[in-house]
């Protein structure tokens, strides 16, 4: 008898269960949003579900909602569970089109929804907030690994570009026509460094003032110019080492007494402004 106590409570009380919370899951408007990263249902604080952003992913984790609602995020869906819980994700990177090129650290992305359809009822549609994406250029340098197609462009490459991005070092520079967003951006230079060979450089001074040499690495820099819509090359130039001993270094304890050729950028630059649209 005592184990059957808080299920007769549960009766005589009239508890709700899960399932019977499909009732409530109307429309975009029974979802009160507390933050850009958190929401409820209308007047059930235990229907919950929260938003997660990161490297380029938009999570969605749900709880307390009637288990068999399907919860579609882009291209995947998920089915609450048992427990009345689900996580469904999508990458976000095709929205980052509209993102704009005024801060390269940072900016927002905006666009992603997310359905749900509780089971007996209509599917229905929620905006999410934008959310903000970190590291703007390094999000272009994966161009390498596969193309950065935004929603609504063809996989179309444009030759000659309009505009070309160029990171190197701590810059950010955008050649040919300054696009307003990432989207206007036509092409991305990669550069790639190669050593070639070592040049001993004589009679600098150390930090504990003795003179040592300097190992200057030569290296060749290689770049390589991609087409953001499809990730292909449509050109490469390989830059030679400027072999010159600096006129002066710096030691650091616990670190070799060596350096590198410089970045040939007004080479580099003057290279990549032939390659833009006239």
């Amino acid at each position: 008898m005592m184990t059957r106590l808080p299920l007769l409570i549960a009766l005589l009380t009239g508890c709700e269960s899960l399932e019977d919370r499909a009732r409530y899951l109307t429309g975009p408007d029974a979802i009160v949003w507390k933050s850009d990263s958190k929401f409820t249902v209308s007047g059930q604080d235990d229907m919950k579900g929260s938003i997660n952003f990161s490297e380029g992913v938009l999570t969605v984790y749900l709880s307390g909602f009637p288990p068999g609602t399907q919860a579609t995020l882009g291209s995947q869906t998920a089915a609450v569970r048992d427990i009345g819980a689900a996580q469904v994700e999508t990458e976000m990177t095709a929205f980052f089109g509209s993102v704009s090129t005024q801060d390269w650290l940072r900016g927002m992305v905006e666009g992603a929804s997310l359905q749900l359809q509780a089971p007996g009822k209509e599917v229905f549609s929620i905006p999410l907030p934008a959310q903000q994406a970190l590291l703007l250029d390094q999000h272009l340098a994966t161009v390498v690994e596969a193309p950065l197609l935004y929603v609504g462009e063809q996989a179309t490459a444009v030759s000659p570009p309009a505009t070309i991005f160029w990171h190197y070092g701590a810059t950010n520079e955008l050649l040919g026509v300054q696009a307003a967003t990432l989207g206007g951006i036509d092409a991305i230079a990669i550069v790639k460094e190669v050593e070639v060979g070592t040049r001993t450089c004589p009679g600098y001074e150390a930090g504990d003032g003795s003179t040592r040499d300097l190992t200057l690495k030569l290296t060749d820099h290689v770049v390589t110019v991609y087409d953001r819509r499809t990730g292909s090359s449509l050109a490469e130039q390989s830059f030679p080492p400027i072999d010159q001993c600096p006129g002066s270094t710096f030691s650091f304890s616990g670190q070799a007494f060596e350096t590198q050729t410089v970045l040939p950028d007004a080479e580099i630059r003057t290279w990549l402004e032939g390659l833009v649209a006239s």
